[in-house]
């Protein structure tokens, strides 16, 4: 078997670095294992093993009109304790949401709507102790149960504020998935804010299509502010777009924000804006304008993630992460730290992955994981294929480290492109790079990157392109 193996590095180096593995996807990946399902699958070893398999994409179920849906009860103001608590995904009465009917059939009996879907508001003053698992703002979900009317296309307007308590599983500000839906689906300037307490998960807006023909769907402006001496024991994810398994897919994510200050805790990863297709013929995704910022002495277990945009598999992959932002001011830090993040996978077509206009500023922050090779990566672009071409592409990122200590690699701009067949082209081009002090150590000899690309193919062509990065250092 050939091998054409390319890999450029450029802008300016400390020390050196050769144990990157072939067929290894950018660093990351999950931490814990506690990403929900549109986080799962492999994302190390041979690139997207699973999705060389043959997969048919089939929706025949039914196709349903979705029109928008003038709420036939006004707006809640719900407060906890005082109000009783309901069977929305758990088992037993221990969620909190606006009156609705849940438990309604569908997959595992979880269809169910709340009757006021926007502008609703819920405040959790847990003092007592009760037990509760979700807190919905607004929940709508339909995946075989018969809907009770014309279906929503949107959810908006609704608030949480988690004062505190204890919430063992997640918080949305609103969840929208129906499957087999024809319309744009959204969820638009949704909530949540947390003072204190500990919490499983929290998501400012989730809209998902599970199966289904053409599906599109749009996270747009929701929020999640935490404050205080929270706990979120997994991932805070300020909106998430996700398509699980249909045949055309759009996902669009943007102007999401995250904000994380005073003592909290984060088990997981923070993302600021996620866009998914886990698997579909053709998949356009796009992550832009979210952001995260997170200061004084926060600790982040995971990864931090501007935004991301990311195709597990489909036949045709165009992924971009664009104009994405992290600001970082003190704490600790576990995982790697990505301004923007594409990834691209494609079954035999092509991939392409773009990350552009991204921006990373670190001021003082601790990032000390271990087990990894990289810690910090101004935007990644990485685009994986079997027999078409993969196309990965960073440019005009910036990033910017004033002090702090960091024991893993850092990089501007990071694209990787694997083909097994066909052309692997992989470019860095136009990023800036900014280091001002800070100590960068961990017992191994660490690398500082103002560029990086790698391209590899097994069998066909392979390019890759460093050009025009800036890489400047002062002090340290």
């Amino acid at each position: 078997m050939k091998l054409n193996n390319v890999k450029i590095g450029g802008g300016g180096s400390l020390g050196k670095n050769d144990t990157d593995k072939v067929g290894c996807r950018p660093p990351g990946g999950n931490v814990g294992d506690s990403r929900p399902r549109a986080y799962s699958g492999t994302k190390c070893g041979v690139p997207h093993a699973a999705a060389r398999r043959s997969a048919a994409y089939l929706s025949t179920a039914y196709l349903i009109a979705i029109i928008f849906l003038a709420a036939s009860a006004g707006a809640e103001n719900i407060e906890y304790p005082g109000t009783d608590l309901q069977a929305v995904l758990s088992d037993t009465f221990t969620d909190l949401a606006p009156d609705g009917k849940y438990r309604q059939g569908g997959t595992d009996n979880r269809d169910g709507w709340s009757k006021s879907l926007n502008n609703n508001v819920i405040t959790v003053n847990n003092t007592d102790g009760g037990e509760i698992d979700y807190v919905y703002g607004a929940f709508y979900r339909i995946t075989g149960a018969a809907p009770p009317g014309p279906l929503p296309n949107e959810i908006t307007g609704n608030q949480i504020t988690f004062r505190t308590g204890t919430a063992r599983r997640d918080l949305y500000g609103a969840s929208l998935l129906i499957s087999n839906a024809s319309e744009v689906l959204t969820v638009r300037d949704n909530h949540i804010t947390i003072e204190e307490g500990t919490i499983g998960q929290v998501t400012g807006a989730l809209v998902e299509v599970p199966t289904g023909g053409h599906a599109e769907v749009v996270a747009v402006g929701n929020t999640v502010t935490i404050i205080g001496a929270a706990d979120v024991q997994s991932l805070v994810i300020g909106g998430l777009g996700s398509i699980i398994d249909v045949a055309t897919a759009k996902t669009v994510v943007e102007q999401n924000s995250v904000l994380i200050s005073g003592e909290a805790t984060i088990g997981s990863d923070v993302n600021g804006g996620y866009a998914y297709v886990r698997q579909a013929e053709t998949a356009d995704v796009t992550a832009k304008n979210n952001s995260v910022t997170i200061s004084e002495n926060v600790t982040v277990g995971g990864n931090v993630y501007g935004g991301e945009a990311r195709v597990r598999e489909a036949g045709i992959a165009n992924v971009t992460a664009h104009k994405n932002s992290v600001d970082i001011e003190n704490g600790t830090f576990n995982g790697i730290i990505y301004g923007g993040s594409a990834d691209a996978g494609s079954e035999n077509g092509n991939a392409t992955a773009t990350a552009t206009n991204n921006v990373l500023m670190i001021r003082n922050a601790d990032v000390v994981q271990t087990g990894r090779m990289t810690g910090v990566i101004g935007a990644s672009a990485y685009a994986d294929t079997g027999a078409g071409n993969a196309q990965a592409t960073v440019e005009k990122n910036e990033m910017t480290i004033l002090d702090g200590h960091f024991v893993r690699d850092v990089y501007g701009g990071w694209a990787d492109a694997r083909s097994e067949d066909g052309k692997a082209e992989a470019v860095a081009r136009g990023n800036e790079q900014t280091i001002e002090g800070g100590k960068f150590d961990g017992g191994l000899e660490r690398v500082v990157f103002g560029g990086y690309a790698s391209a590899v193919n097994w069998n066909g062509t392979a390019r890759a392109v460093v050009e025009d990065n800036e890489f400047t250092i002062k002090g340290g």
